[in-house]
């Protein structure tokens, strides 16, 4: 249930409007997307908060969240946010979307990288047309990952794990049909190819972010061998390209 922040302030009131608690301190998961809120004010109280969206809102000032210790995954995508102050006591944060906001350059992000947890880290999102102008910089994914070597995607790019590996396989098989024609696509083995997705296993976060990744590879990845599997029984003569990368 969204309701509309009074003032562009979170008060205690609202906190307990939204999330069907009295006591703020029990609170674990809040969903405050697009309430025009420009102050945290009573949110810091929420101190057992582990989920927190704050996108499409008007913040700038993220001191008064470093009070959130117990935060998770935190979304503050599509803000006014320059100065990233505040976040560095997150000791406990794995997942951060700072997509659609004013990041000048990589010295930004320095206050974050003593987050032991950070694993999943948001400063574009392509799709929706949200970046940062530290994204325009020169070798921007390198100086990122040489900041945070724990980090396991970044902009929703799988770095490493089995998530990868699997958009990896699709993309060889997609290559192989688009390139090669049906007879020699007759060669594949289906049943060896799916009988190696056995060996993929995921760990999931938290927020389930790798896992469902994983899946959505995983789907592409059946619609291809079904069509490969078509053009073996000689159902189908052509076929188009069925998706492109997946991450």
């Amino acid at each position: 249930m969204n309701q509309k922040a009074s003032g562009s302030k979170v008060t205690s009131g609202m906190l307990r409007g939204i999330s069907g608690d009295f006591d703020l301190e029990s609170i674990m998961i809040l969903n405050l997307d697009g309430l025009h809120i420009n102050e945290v004010g009573s949110l810091e109280e929420c101190t057992g908060l582990e989920h927190l969206i704050l996108s499409n809102n008007d913040l700038s000032n993220l001191i008064p969240v470093s009070s959130l210790t117990n935060l998770n995954s935190l979304n503050l995508s599509n803000n006014n946010i320059s100065s990233l102050e505040g976040l560095q006591t997150l000791e406990n944060l794995e997942t951060l979307n700072l997509s659609g906001n004013f990041i000048e350059n990589t010295n930004s992000l320095y206050c974050l990288t003593g987050l032991p947890k950070l694993k999943h880290l948001l400063l574009q999102c392509s799709a929706q047309k949200r970046v940062n102008p530290v994204c325009q910089e020169d070798l921007y994914q390198d100086k990122i990952l040489n900041m945070f070597q724990n980090l396991e995607s970044l902009d929703g790019n799988i770095l490493y794990g089995a998530c990868k590996e699997l958009n990896q396989l699709v993309d060889e098989l997609d290559s192989i049909v688009i390139d090669n024609p049906p007879e020699q696509i007759k060669n594949l083995n289906i049943s060896e190819i799916k009988e190696n997705l056995k060996d993929f296993e995921v760990h999931p976060s938290s927020v389930d972010f790798e896992k469902a990744e994983t899946e959505e590879a995983e789907n592409h990845l059946k619609v291809l061998l079904g069509s490969c599997q078509d053009l073996i029984d000689g159902t189908k003569q052509n076929i188009k390209p069925l998706f492109t990368t997946i991450i």
